[in-house]
């Protein structure tokens, strides 16, 4: 079997077919978030309640061990990311909202504090692409109300975006709690 060009053999042909088939709805993703957080750098001031349940999880994890900490946040994260690729099949309108708010969050912080990006870095590197991934898959099954054979993409396309969220977005979200859990429960 000659392996997919590009993956290293990491990933499953299945999981890069289905990636390629949705590329446009993570492109789409990306570009809401890049969207958002230009909002959020503009306009600050009319963004900044969405910050209060990041700052409620921050200080409800303050203290706790970092076990505590990688736990909470793959959890949250991977909820987060489920119910994108889950709601996408309502027209994608979950997915499209969650890529320009976290986009908005991200600009907001950005505004607030510049030097906070270097400290996302390191857990983004995994975080950013899993859920551009859950986005786009989302928006890519919110489309199957415009296909011809409805029914059908509509099942094919939930296999395929679950088959992509267990088998790549979960690792990767797993790897960034990991390294933002331990960021977070050393930086207290």
């Amino acid at each position: 079997m000659v392996e997919p060009r590009g993956t290293l053999g990491i990933l499953r042909p299945e999981t890069v077919e289905t990636l390629r088939e949705a590329r446009r709805f993570i492109y789409l993703s990306m570009a809401l978030f890049l969207a958002g957080t230009l909002m959020g750098i503009a306009s600050p001031e009319r963004f900044d309640a969405l910050l209060e349940p990041l700052m409620r999880l921050a200080e409800e994890l303050r203290g706790r061990s970092i076990v505590v900490v990688v736990i909470t946040i793959f959890i949250q994260n991977s909820l987060s990311a489920f119910i994108a690729v889950f709601l996408g099949s309502l027209a994608g309108i979950i997915p499209f909202v969650g890529s320009l708010v976290n986009g908005i969050l991200l600009g907001v912080v950005i505004s607030i504090n510049p030097a906070a990006v270097v400290s996302i870095l390191p857990h983004g590197v995994f975080e950013l692409p899993a859920v551009f991934i859950s986005w786009g898959l989302g928006l890519w099954r919110g489309a199957w109300l415009f296909q011809r054979k409805r029914a059908r993409t509509f099942r094919e396309r939930a296999r395929k975006a679950y088959a992509v969220f267990f088998t790549l977005v979960i690792p990767l979200l797993l790897a960034a709690a990991l390294i933002e859990g331990v960021f977070i429960a050393l930086s207290v």
